[in-house]
């Protein structure tokens, strides 16, 4: 028998990541090193495009 699946978009997916990976930066940089917040430069805007293009 087979169970319902559901399409996983890899959109969705890749926002995840994103946002485990800023969490991460922002974690490192208010303990080790502040230079780990140069990463958000990066992980906010492609998060902000993976909503965006998602909610579409």
């Amino acid at each position: 028998m087979y169970r319902k699946q559901e399409h996983v978009s890899a959109g969705m997916s890749f926002a995840v990541m994103l946002v485990l990976i800023s969490a991460i930066a922002l974690e490192k940089g208010m303990v080790a090193d502040p230079k780990w917040y140069y990463i958000l430069w990066v992980t906010v805007p492609l998060l902000a495009a993976c909503v965006y293009t998602e909610r579409k």
